[in-house]
């Protein structure tokens, strides 16, 4: 919980004018970005050019004409053609922290934005946790998680996030101070 994750997806919450998307653009192209609001309404139109490789779009909450949309859920769609007119696909990703963790079902669920994601449409992890992984003290006893983490012998603090013991099974353990 609390990484910055980017999931398959073209829906993202926009929360306090930030709405997220990444994609990859295969060639050079010109494209049509789309924002429409949760009811199918067309908020944002604009057109790019947009150079081969990874890419990101951050909207900032505002429509064609500079009006403020309140928070909520937007999706994106982005049409474009390469310098010989042939159409571009595309996929987009949702880029959000991770909220919660629901161990419960199969398989473990990640909610996102209030949006919910199975683990395999996690695309990567964007960036790491500003606590970072539990860190080797000089003369502590010290385990190897199921993860792989070598972390400090246990102490009351140190809890594995979504169970409250030591982690189940990866990928889903993530050690940290609690």
């Amino acid at each position: 919980m609390g990484q910055t994750v980017a999931v398959d997806g073209q829906t993202a919450a926009l929360k306090n004018g930030k709405a997220n998307w990444s994609f990859q653009v295969p060639k050079p192209m010109n494209a049509t970005v789309t924002i429409k609001s949760a009811t199918g309404q067309t908020v944002y139109s604009s057109s790019f050019t947009m150079n081969a490789g990874p890419q990101n779009f951050t909207w900032d909450g505002r429509d064609s004409s500079g009006a403020l949309w309140p928070d909520g859920n937007y999706t994106i769609s982005i049409s474009g053609k390469d310098a010989s007119g042939q159409a571009v696909a595309l996929s987009t990703e949702v880029v959000g922290v991770v909220d919660s963790v629901d161990l419960t079902q199969t398989p473990p669920v990640l909610s996102i934005g209030g949006q919910s994601f199975t683990l395999d449409k996690i695309k990567r992890v964007v960036r790491a946790n500003s606590q970072g992984r539990p860190r080797h003290r000089p003369g502590a006893a010290r385990k190897r998680a199921h993860c792989g983490w070598r972390a400090p012998a246990p102490r009351p603090e140190m809890a594995c996030a979504g169970s409250g013991s030591a982690p189940r099974q990866p990928p889903q353990c993530r050690c940290s101070r609690s």
